[in-house]
């Protein structure tokens, strides 16, 4: 009901502490879904790894998420290496695969080689919102520049009306680029969630 409403995220922030004390309950395992959802979208990365132990194979695929969320975590390298497999179970589609790979790829980290196989299999998608003539070409000036407030509004306009979770996959990219930049590597990495989060399959409405 609160992602319906656009309300998903502080409710989950709400949620947080309650949600994570249920995860050591074998009765709540068919909870885990929601469970990973609610720790990922309040932060709380060490909640969502118990709640994917929880419910093992029936959740599998949200480890590359959580993977990209903080490509440097404890766990997250190995979920990479098993990205494909990982992939093939959950049934991630081709679309999502590529918006996948282009945040890791944004974040600088080290996509494995058969992720991007895997993705180059079908054509990049073309949809999403595209910013105007020359925007992405002044974001990166800003941020070449260092200039902070400058780069993060010219961020906010390439990405479009629909945030990271309707933006072109090229638009995208250069955002999170362009915040790295300037050091805003945790912002950076909160957007690439909300890229694909928006966008991940999910078993259940709750």
């Amino acid at each position: 009901s609160a992602r319906d409403q656009g309300i998903e995220a502080p409710i989950a922030e709400a949620l947080a502490r309650a949600s994570a004390g249920l995860v050591d309950d074998p009765q709540a395992a068919s909870f885990a879904e929601t469970g990973i959802r609610v720790a990922a979208l309040a932060g709380d990365q060490q909640s969502a790894w118990a709640w994917v132990d929880a419910g093992g194979e029936r959740v599998a695929n949200w480890q590359l998420l959580l993977a990209a969320t903080d490509p440097l975590g404890p766990r997250a390298e190995a979920a990479l290496r098993e990205g494909v497999e990982l992939a093939m179970k959950g049934g991630l589609p081709p679309a999502l695969l590529h918006r996948l790979v282009t945040v890791l790829d944004a974040l600088d980290y080290d996509v494995p080689i058969p992720l991007w196989d895997e993705a180059s299999k079908t054509p990049q998608p073309g949809d999403g919102d595209l910013p105007a003539t020359g925007a992405l070409t002044s974001l990166n000036q800003a941020a070449d520049a260092g200039a902070v407030g400058r780069t993060v509004l010219m961020a906010a306009a390439v990405l479009g009306p629909n945030g990271a979770k309707g933006a072109h996959l090229i638009a995208l990219g250069d955002s999170l680029r362009a915040l790295k930049r300037i050091g805003l590597d945790a912002e950076a990495r909160r957007l690439g969630f909300e890229a694909l989060y928006a966008h991940w399959p999910s078993r259940r409405k709750a």
